[in-house]
């Protein structure tokens, strides 16, 4: 990466790291910093248990790129495939191949190859034709047939109905998010579109349903009682706390805590949920021991974060912890439904 820094030109570099490559990122992005003041560094985590699951990365690699993209429309970017593991390497070429993410290739040759005067860093060309073609899903992986019997079993058992295209693909995007709960998921739609009904759908489906399911309105908690609400509290820690309490995510160990209307959360509340969603520990009010919990987190809202990151009043890393979204669309866009929904 220094020698792809050191020989192009950014204005941004980003660095996605999975877990165990944290320490190094941290050292990769402050040489950057040292030597190139000018280029803006930031880390990307890929929140993955296991770093050689190829279809996780995938979908890790999308959701990054998808949120650059939204915030960075007119930039073009190139990918360095001579540092990380080989399964991020496999993925990025297969993305920038299919032309799912519009990139540059670029390798780092070590000196030892390159004649004197010759440039270390080259770009790969994936459209020769030495290159296999590949081309990229138009609406992602179709489920299986036992897939199918699964998601139709939990329509059934949480009554979920519904046959607009656009509410059974997302749909199928929470059957495919379900099974993978190292991702902390974001379901994004208007009030009434039943976001709570696809978080149930996700739980009731995932690794984590015969744990609980915690859900927490963040809209209506007062504001001087989000932490204790949440993250617990000691007693004594503040006038009325005449007992501990475990708060939300000690309640939900082991399961899922559904945060409807995230967007509301204030933000000395956000820098706390960032902590349990990057290091999985909580630190109640009033103590300054961290507890380790293990929950998948499932956020909502009606909001648009990236306006609210924008103007400063949602945390951008907060945001890019989440590291999928699900658009949930909204019952007036579902008229076919609308008879179905009014004789349920």
């Amino acid at each position: 990466v220094l020698t792809v820094v050191a020989e192009r030109s950014f204005d941004r570099v980003y660095l996605f790291a999975t877990p165990k490559a944290a320490e190094i990122s941290e050292k990769t992005a402050a040489a950057i910093t040292e030597r190139h003041p000018s280029v803006k560094v930031e880390i990307l985590e890929v929140p993955l248990k296991d770093p050689t699951n190829y279809l996780g990365i995938l979908r890790q690699l999308r959701s990054h790129f998808k949120k650059l993209n939204t915030s960075h429309p007119d930039a073009t970017y190139s990918i360095s495939v001579s540092s990380g593991t080989p399964h991020m390497h496999a993925c990025w070429l297969l993305l920038a191949a299919s032309g799912e993410i519009p990139a540059t290739i670029l390798q780092s040759t070590p000196p030892e190859f390159v004649p004197d005067g010759k440039s270390l860093v080259k770009e790969v060309d994936i459209h020769q034709k030495d290159f296999p073609t590949i081309t990229r899903p138009v609406d992602g992986p179709e489920p299986t047939a036992d897939d199918e019997t699964s998601i139709a079993e939990a329509r059934r058992d949480l009554a979920i109905v519904g046959e607009d295209p656009a509410f059974q693909k997302a749909l199928r995007e929470a059957f495919v998010y379900s099974q993978y709960d190292d991702f902390h998921l974001l379901l994004l739609g208007e009030t009434g579109s039943g976001k709570e009904y696809f978080a149930q759908f996700i739980h009731h489906l995932g690794p984590r349903a015969r744990r609980p399911m915690i859900t927490v309105n963040c809209s209506s908690i007062p504001e001087n009682l989000v932490e204790s609400q949440l993250f617990g509290h000691k007693k004594g820690s503040f006038t009325g706390a005449a007992t501990d309490h475990e708060g939300k995510f000690k309640s939900a160990d082991g399961g899922v805590l559904f945060l409807d209307e995230i967007g509301e959360l204030p933000l000395p509340a956000q820098a706390k949920l960032l902590r349990v969603l990057e290091q999985g520990e909580i630190e109640p009010v009033g103590s300054n021991r961290p507890v380790k919990v293990n929950v998948r987190v499932i956020a909502a809202t009606h909001r648009n974060l990236r306006e609210m990151v924008l103007a400063g009043t949602f945390r951008e890393d907060l945001y890019q912890r989440f590291g999928s979204s699900i658009a949930i669309p909204p019952l007036r866009s579902r008229k076919v439904d609308i008879p179905i929904l009014s004789s349920h």
